[in-house]
């Protein structure tokens, strides 16, 4: 059986450093955001500016220390792979593989394509669409878990564990 857990990053491990990007994201502005981030004063801004949250990061240093295999897979552009492994470093977390989508792919469809090749048990995702699509898409293969303020993924996802 796999020991493979896979989170996203921006919603889940990393909370963003603008109120409003979570309405950007569920509005699916993603193009302009792909398009700022590119500019080097808004790349720094918006790396220099995450925040961790802090329960994810726990939960994931417990992870490692019981031994599964950590995985990010997120939507972030392969372009800024320097940034989010910069940010990750900055913040001590650590994951076993960093996958980023390329620019002009479908996050849904590379997370789902990243899911199946790393044969995820779990998988935690704060976006209500993709988790929709994902939950479709991959079978009994992975469990996917939808992350969001007033539910804690940490208890049903150390229900899980202890099930299997």
């Amino acid at each position: 059986m796999s020991n493979v857990i896979g989170f996203d990053l921006d919603g889940v491990v990393f909370r963003p450093p603008v109120p409003f990007y979570g309405l950007i994201k569920g509005i699916d502005f993603n193009f302009l955001v792909r398009r700022l981030r590119g500019k080097d004063a808004f790349r720094k801004f918006f790396y220099d500016g995450i925040k961790v949250n802090r329960q994810i990061k726990r939960l994931l240093e417990n992870l490692e220390e019981k031994g599964y295999k950590i995985v990010a897979i997120s939507g972030h552009s392969a372009d800024c792979e320097a940034e989010v492994s910069g940010c990750l470093k900055r913040n001590k977390i650590f994951f076993n593989d960093l996958y980023l989508c390329p620019n002009g792919r479908s996050h849904k469809r590379f997370k789902l394509e990243k899911i199946q090749e790393t044969n995820c048990l779990f998988y935690v995702e704060d976006r209500l669409d993709i988790v929709d699509f994902l939950r479709k898409k991959v079978g009994g293969i992975c469990h996917i878990l939808h992350y969001h303020k007033k539910h804690s993924v940490i208890e049903e996802l150390n229900v899980l564990l202890n099930l299997r």
